[in-house]
């Protein structure tokens, strides 16, 4: 996962400011401009909302892990912990993207699933701490909250008896590809959504869960040892090009990935911020690979309000 022109060069700096001011004047217009035809929606406003913040909230944390190394070596270590996080702002774009297909019917869904949730959580809590007393009282509120959620969320007799069946999960991001192709088989996001699922999904997986080929990307930071033996006296310039290619791929897939959200959010709630996205994706397709590709196929194209 090559995200960044290694023979060109270009200040993260002179990107963040922009693209910041854009991340901010997005939470700002979910929050003063929703849209009027989903203002019956509940809860769907402040969904929406959240859900920016935290978009937000993880974009400040990668930069804080990944930045300053240079004039704080200690700090160096904390580049490796980035993946999840940004997995977190892939899982998002996916997502929104699933939702935009059909937001009022897919965010109801979204708020349902949560019921479900709860339910497993109660029934997994009786299951195995029923007969506690010191959980009589965690149990008793769990109980009330179901009662709370199935009212608010108006479900019927048949969901509340057995939300697996009549709800179930919210789809994984797989998942949310195959329902798409199933539910909205002429949609002309699946062709982005397989290619985002298959260039980023596999590798920031990985390195979440620290599958074998993640465990070497991240580890190979504290493998001096072993790596001597296969590189000799080559092994701290193998080292510091490992290091600064992953250092360079989850700040740049970051700055791609919340671009690409802020664009999905313009575009589906018309908010008038075409001419900053527009600038921030031609300063990134000139020295991203991983930008240029999610410009080309999609963004491109998609109908941005001016």
């Amino acid at each position: 996962m090559i995200t960044l022109d290694p023979t060109r060069t270009l200040d993260a700096k002179k990107v963040q400011p922009d693209l910041e001011d854009l991340i901010e004047a997005t939470c700002s217009l979910i929050d003063r401009e929703w849209p009027t035809q989903y203002a019956q929606l509940g809860t769907a406003h402040i969904l929406q909302y959240t859900r920016m913040r935290l978009v937000q909230t993880t974009y400040f944390s990668i930069l804080w892990l990944t930045a300053g190394v240079e004039k704080d070596p200690r700090r160096k270590m904390l580049v490796i912990s980035a993946a999840p996080l940004v997995r977190t702002l892939f899982e998002e774009l996916l997502t929104l993207i699933y939702l935009f297909h059909e937001f009022p019917t897919l965010i109801l869904q979204f708020e349902r699933t949560g019921y479900y949730d709860l339910f497993r959580e109660v029934a997994h809590a009786e299951c195995f701490h029923g007969n506690d007393s010191e959980w009589k009282s965690y149990l008793a509120k769990q109980r009330t909250q179901l009662d709370r959620q199935a009212s608010k969320l108006q479900l019927s007799v048949d969901e509340i008896s057995n939300p697996k069946k009549w709800i179930g999960e919210w789809p994984t991001p797989g998942k949310m590809i195959s329902k798409v192709k199933k539910d909205y088989p002429n949609s002309k996001s699946i062709p982005f959504m397989e290619f985002l699922y298959s260039w980023l999904y596999r590798t920031l997986s990985e390195d979440s869960h620290l599958g074998f080929h993640g465990l070497i990307r991240r580890g190979s930071h504290f493998a001096k040892k072993a790596l001597t033996h296969k590189f000799g006296d080559k092994t701290d310039e193998k080292m510091k090009e490992a290091y600064d290619t992953y250092r360079m791929e989850m700040v740049w897939t970051t700055f791609t990935l919340v671009l690409a959200i802020c664009t999905e959010i313009n575009a589906h709630f018309g908010f008038d911020r075409a001419a900053k996205i527009e600038s921030l994706w031609q300063i990134m397709i000139k020295h991203s690979d991983l930008s240029k590709q999610f410009y080309d196929r999609r963004y491109i194209h998609i109908n941005l309000v001016s």
